[in-house]
């Protein structure tokens, strides 16, 4: 990675802004209980992930801008939750798909074809995902505060030009 531009990538701008309404609109429906919120639900997560690991590529491959880090401790803090956000990305789709399966039920993408069953019905490991998934959404939330504080610090506190490299 090379520190040569003064501005993340369209795509990695793009894919971070997409992200981020997708992923309120996840959280949001997650919590609602009738059954259009639980497939939007289902079938956003199933984009999610996809999008996280292209998004992944494309921070690890191309060009990245100077952010002045200085390897502080808040610069290693927010090394790390970047990272986990990836991960949780990754993760919580997965433990999604397959806590639906374990509990039986299709999982469908917008209604239109359903996934492969992975796992075979089992209320035990279907109850131990959906605590996974329901702890995963949890942090998630948690790095998503402690990012969103930290870029409002380091763009006005710190006077960094972070939103500009993002818009």
């Amino acid at each position: 990675m090379t520190h040569s531009i003064q501005k993340w990538p369209i795509p990695v701008r793009s894919l971070h802004w997409l992200m981020a309404v997708m992923l309120i609109v996840q959280w949001a429906s997650g919590n609602w209980d009738d059954w259009l919120g639980v497939r939007n639900h289902v079938s956003l997560g199933l984009l999610v992930l996809p999008l996280a690991l292209i998004r992944l590529l494309a921070r690890l491959t191309g060009e990245t801008p100077d952010t002045g880090a200085t390897k502080t401790l808040p610069d290693r803090v927010a090394a790390l939750v970047h990272a986990l956000f990836y991960m949780i990305m990754i993760a919580l789709p997965i433990s999604g798909v397959l806590w639906r399966q374990a509990g039986g039920r299709a999982v469908s993408f917008f209604g239109w074809f359903d996934l492969p069953t992975l796992v075979a019905p089992n209320k035990t490991f279907a109850h131990t995902l959906h605590e996974v998934h329901e702890v995963l959404g949890t942090v998630f939330l948690v790095l998503l505060a402690l990012h969103v504080l930290g870029a409002l610090k380091r763009q006005f506190l710190d006077r960094q030009p972070l939103m500009q490299r993002l818009l």
